[in-house]
């Protein structure tokens, strides 16, 4: 919520409810925002209005994405011989395991290693304005919010047509928005401000044993064994639950884990019921943010990483820790029981 919004006589929508009748050509268009939504917006929109000007607020590491098309050889390559197609991914995956995830931890090496990346294209994109660089470094650890991966997105605020604001907004006026005490026309608003993460499943009602909803179970943030069940709601399985993101390997790759979990679960419930104990829970959960306190992801005060002071969206350990656990599960955590039929009524 922003004051005036209700004055302001132009379109303006957030980016995941595009108005498709908005023609930016030609048009004076506003972002507010400068993180993971608007570094894809950026560079397109910049390539099509008269004037982009960018609301920025904090500013994030940014490094190098690397996407390029396939050739048509690469193609035929990964149809003939599938492995090379698995080999490719390999070394993707390997990529983050052993660049991104040590940086988050802290090390040395592999943070220099991202952080002059950002460098490097803020030194090329603006050469001579050491004050606009220092503007767009971040003053957190790399990997304390989330790293963003893109080629295009600092070279696109040097272009000529795109305008940067660091002030903070003040209202919108009835023909744009009024920062630093000066009012910018807009023809066009996006809102380019991010989502709601916490709290988890916060438009479904669940209703787990003794009528407690998940909601009332989560009230000082969420939390289930291994990111996938919740001790009180017996046969409920949760895809990229608490603490199952991750800052630096693919969610279909931990979901991919999650689907092998639950699967040997099913298995062993042989139609049944299955819950995991309270007491394992507990002791899971507790030792999961004891060690997401070594993290970068603990040095900031807020991020959408936190509901609060909890860290509940993120996985504290490597992509393979989370393979290992979730595909060898300790079947001594779970209770498995009789098929329960519904009362009558």
């Amino acid at each position: 919520d922003i004051d005036g919004q209700d004055l302001y006589s132009g379109k303006a929508f957030h980016s995941a409810q595009w108005e498709k009748s908005a023609d930016l050509n030609g048009a004076s268009v506003a972002i507010v925002g400068n993180a993971a939504s608007a570094i894809q917006l950026i560079p397109e929109i910049s390539k099509v209005a008269k004037r982009l000007t960018v609301y920025h607020r904090t500013p994030n590491w940014i490094i190098n994405k690397g996407d390029r098309p396939y050739s048509r050889f690469e193609k035929r390559l990964g149809k003939v011989i599938p492995a090379y197609s698995s080999f490719y991914r390999f070394l993707i995956w390997m990529q983050g395991e052993f660049g991104l995830w040590p940086a988050i931890q802290g090390k040395t090496l592999q943070s220099y290693i991202l952080r002059s990346q950002h460098h490097k294209k803020l030194k090329a994109a603006f050469p001579d304005d050491p004050d606009i660089r220092e503007k767009l470094t971040p003053d957190y650890p790399i990997g304390a919010r989330r790293i963003l991966l893109s080629d295009k997105y600092i070279p696109s605020l040097a272009e000529e047509n795109v305008d940067i604001v660091f002030d903070g907004i003040e209202a919108l006026t009835r023909t744009g928005i009024a920062a630093g005490g000066v009012d910018r026309q807009h023809d066009i608003i996006v809102y380019a401000t991010g989502f709601h993460t916490n709290p988890f499943l916060k438009e479904i009602d669940v209703v787990g044993e003794g009528g407690q909803t998940i909601r009332e179970r989560w009230r000082d943030g969420a939390e289930a064994y291994l990111g996938t069940m919740v001790s009180g709601f017996p046969n409920l399985f949760t895809l990229y639950g608490p603490n199952t993101n991750t800052g630096h390997t693919s969610i279909v790759y931990k979901l991919e884990q999650q689907f092998s979990l639950i699967l040997q679960l099913l298995n062993a419930a042989e139609g049944g019921t299955v819950r995991v104990r309270r007491d394992a829970e507990a002791a899971y959960n507790a030792d999961i943010q004891e060690r997401l306190t070594a993290t970068a992801w603990a040095d900031i005060g807020d991020s959408w990483y936190m509901d609060g002071k909890k860290i509940t969206n993120n996985w504290p350990g490597s992509s393979r820790e989370f393979k290992r656990r979730l595909t060898r599960p300790n079947f001594d955590h779970f209770e498995f029981g009789p098929k329960e039929l519904p009362p009558e009524g």
